[in-house]
């Protein structure tokens, strides 16, 4: 019994006294393999991405569709504003505020043809025009470019005009957020 339990002792006895570091064999995947996978992948975005573009310009199509047949049917301003100004709404996923207002060049006034604003319980047909020279409106009619606004602060300090009928009449709530964009048809804003 001896013999046998001094060469198990020497058995487990540590020849050395060195670290052996085994490295477990991860699999490998051939570079082909990886690149293939990465362009399916990159491929796939592209196409939601394509996806996406398409998805827009059928929405904006979708819009000059309904101008197109609202001017068909009525040359009446009002109505085609109220149709695209709807239709801009759905766009943006129901948007809390939709403004759509349009220069009378010939006394330079500045008419708002259609308002919607969700704190203001829907449609706001109370508003007067006012004249070009007042206002963020006519920051984006001169410049010819948008405005992008993230806080009500940076309206006020960029020079926002509130009707004095919307303030007498309405919530006294101002959106907190506003992209303003010009329209721009046949070089004429």
């Amino acid at each position: 019994m001896t013999k046998k339990s001094s060469t198990i002792r020497e058995a487990v006895k540590p020849k050395s006294k060195k670290v052996t570091k085994v490295k477990a064999k991860s699999p490998t995947v051939p570079v082909k393999k990886i690149v293939r996978r990465t362009k399916s992948v990159l491929s796939t975005r592209e196409s939601q991405t394509v996806e996406q573009q398409l998805a827009q310009r059928e929405d904006e199509l979708a819009i000059l569709n309904s101008v197109g047949e609202a001017m068909a049917k009525t040359l009446d301003v009002k109505t085609v504003t109220r149709i695209v100004g709807d239709k801009v709404r759905d766009i943006f996923f129901q948007s809390a505020g939709v403004s759509i207002m349009l220069l009378n060049a010939q006394t330079n006034m500045i008419h708002v043809h259609y308002e919607y604003d969700e704190g203001e319980g829907g449609y706001v047909d109370y508003i007067e025009p006012f004249p070009l020279g007042k206002g963020l409106t006519t920051k984006v009619i001169q410049s010819r470019q948008p405005l992008l606004f993230n806080t009500a602060k940076e309206q006020s300090a960029s020079g926002a005009y509130i009707a004095p009928e919307l303030l007498e009449q309405g919530s006294g709530v101002i959106s907190e957020s506003m992209v303003m964009v010009p329209i721009i048809v046949s070089d004429k804003v």
